[in-house]
């Protein structure tokens, strides 16, 4: 709505979009059928968190204040960090904040804040740039990580940047669903500035000082390795074929005459 803040709140399970504009001085959100927005989704406490009108300012408060024991079950997610679920959070909003709540099974309810300006609102990269400025940065969903990527295809130490002359080299730690930079999988990489390396749902592309990140586990990623396949009489019609779909992305898969 032009001129009118809002929050949207989608799911990465279903297809569903809900905006609500922020037009009174409190707007409580939850399960609970009670709130302003009311969000049926398991992983959201009965009431999670609230947004409170301050002049012409809008403040995201958790936990909400009628919280049981003053903490949520799922907490939320923010730029890269936890905000764990007993953690008193307060964030004055901007245009394209993005807050997450989502549990171990990958379940992500987003929130989004659209500060009704009308101006383009481009998909945030949700977390800020991460500088490159020690000789060495961990990557893992462990909180003793340099980065901490909260999601459950991540494992707890995952990667580890090491810096070496003229840059950085990116490592496996052998990680549950591997890295892979500029679509091919590695173990050990030197960095060049423009590669993205995936871990997991995250895409971070290296700049040469920094990475900047972007979390894309609402999209859906196909990785396919080594396909084979034959037709009729042993014709061979894909033989030893690797293929990586990003997300949002239309492949077509096109043979000779007669390939089918």
């Amino acid at each position: 709505m032009m001129g009118v803040p809002s929050l949207e709140v989608s799911a990465n399970i279903s297809n569903q979009k809900q905006t609500t504009p922020l037009s009174r001085p409190i707007i409580t959100i939850g399960r609970d059928p009670s709130n302003d927005i009311v969000i049926h989704a398991p992983i959201v406490s009965a009431f999670h968190a609230q947004i409170e009108q301050q002049g012409n300012t809008f403040v995201l408060v958790h936990p909400h204040p009628r919280a049981r024991q003053q903490r949520t079950l799922n907490g939320l997610l923010f730029q890269g960090q936890h905000i764990l679920g007993d953690q008193t959070f307060r964030r004055t909003l901007t245009r394209g904040d993005v807050f997450r709540i989502g549990d171990e099974n990958g379940t992500l309810v987003t929130l989004t804040f659209n500060d009704g300006s009308g101006a383009v609102q481009e998909a945030p990269s949700e977390m800020r740039p991460i500088p490159l400025n020690t000789p060495v940065i961990t990557i893992g969903r462990h909180r003793d990580n340099t980065v901490v990527l909260t999601h459950p295809q991540i494992s707890g130490h995952h990667a580890r940047l090491e810096q070496v002359q003229g840059g950085y080299r990116i490592v496996d730690l052998g990680s549950t669903n591997h890295i892979y930079v500029n679509t091919q999988r590695v173990t050990s990489k030197l960095l060049n500035p423009g590669d993205e390396i995936r871990i997991g749902p995250y895409k971070l592309t290296y700049t040469g000082t920094e990475l900047t990140p972007y979390d894309e586990s609402s999209s859906i990623r196909i990785d396919a390795t080594r396909l084979r396949k034959t037709g009729n009489n042993n014709v061979v019609l894909l033989n030893d074929i690797s293929i990586v779909i990003p997300p949002r992305k239309f492949v077509a898969l096109v043979g000779g005459s007669g390939a089918g």
